[in-house]
């Protein structure tokens, strides 16, 4: 199975169980779509998708994307 295919799962998962669970705030799909799986870096995990916590007042971890602190008090 390749990095994309691994990634596209992860993505349908997240589409099927969110709704109910909410705990999915962003969901970044140009990167499944525009994965360059040779540009990956080695290693034992190469290719699997991971999700990133947003907690923390450390701010946002990457410009443009949501930053909420896991907390109603910090959304949007």
């Amino acid at each position: 199975m390749s990095a994309k295919e691994l990634a596209q799962l992860a993505l349908a998962g997240v589409e099927k169980v969110n709704p109910t669970l909410n705990s999915v705030i962003e969901v970044y799909r140009e990167r499944v779509e525009e994965l360059d799986e040779a540009a990956l870096p080695d290693g034992p995990f190469r290719g699997v998708p991971f999700f990133l916590k947003d907690l923390g007042p450390l701010g946002p971890l990457e410009a443009g994307k949501k930053s909420e602190g896991g907390s109603r008090l910090t959304k949007g």
